[in-house]
């Protein structure tokens, strides 16, 4: 058996690599622990509502609202976590499978690729003017922690 090294998927405007693998494998993860926490509330519930007025609980509002709130809480944020890793995941697998739909953010990247260019151009003839103002003036040219300060 030959190991051969994950794909990678180039993330736009980011510049880096991510391994769809690893991330998926995070992601599930993740969802996993929300569903046993959602298991282990649950059995909670069952020992709070069952178990615990065998042993002589008094129901009452002040106590039973708090814990519904956060009991209701804690579910919602588990059933959004375990949404968001299942469309991301699905997300990301799709994206792995389907290269070509990185092309489709080509023109965006150039176009920001090009404005990065022009803003540097742009520091470049701020320099050059804040030279030769300088040697014209007889003044000593700003060192580079200066000039900063200076644009």
């Amino acid at each position: 058996m030959v190991f051969s090294q994950p794909k990678t998927i180039k993330v736009p405007y980011l510049q880096t690599n991510i391994n769809p693998t690893a991330v998926s494998a995070f992601l599930i993860l993740l969802a996993a622990g929300s569903l046993f926490t959602m298991l282990s509330l649950n059995q909670i519930n069952y020992i709070v509502h069952g178990d615990l007025y065998n042993y002589g609980l008094q129901f009452s509002r002040i106590w039973a609202t708090h814990y519904w709130v956060f009991s209701a809480l804690v579910f919602a944020l588990c059933w959004i976590n375990i949404t968001l890793s299942i469309v991301v995941t699905l997300h990301i697998y799709k994206r792995s499978r389907n290269p070509a739909s990185d092309s489709e953010h080509a023109p965006q990247i150039e176009k920001i690729h090009s404005l990065d260019d022009s803003t540097s151009q742009m520091k470049d003839q701020e320099r050059k003017k804040l030279d030769e103002c300088c040697k014209t003036q007889d003044t000593p040219i700003p060192q580079e922690d200066q000039r900063q300060s200076i644009l």
